[in-house]
């Protein structure tokens, strides 16, 4: 019996599905610096040229650029800075044949 707890355990943790995270690269040849809104608080990050972040955002996150512009993100997609503006990289994993705009907050 403890043998069939343990395996039910084992099993029930390689179900659970991996975290979601946006990965962010700046593109740019300047650092961008932004706001990193999710739900357990927000965060100031700056981004050098050319560097990449992988940012957790299992239910969704808003980013909100220096300029006031800000982005919102379900978590799973691709994105690039590139002349202060973000650009999806790739579609999401969910298998969509085209990539959504990042919905912009007015």
């Amino acid at each position: 019996m403890p043998r069939c707890i343990a395996l039910v355990a084992i099993l029930s943790l390689a179900a659970v599905s991996p975290a979601q995270a946006l990965k962010l690269t700046n593109r740019d040849a300047t650092e961008q610096k932004m706001t990193i809104n999710e739900n357990n608080g927000s965060r100031d990050q700056v981004l050098k040229p050319s560097e990449t972040i992988d940012v957790v955002c299992t239910s969704g996150c808003s980013i909100k650029m220096q300029d006031g512009e800000e982005y919102e993100f379900d978590g799973n997609e691709v994105v690039s800075i590139e002349e202060g503006l973000m650009f999806l990289d790739e579609p999401t994993s969910q298998g969509s044949a085209e990539a959504p705009s990042p919905q912009q907050k007015q």
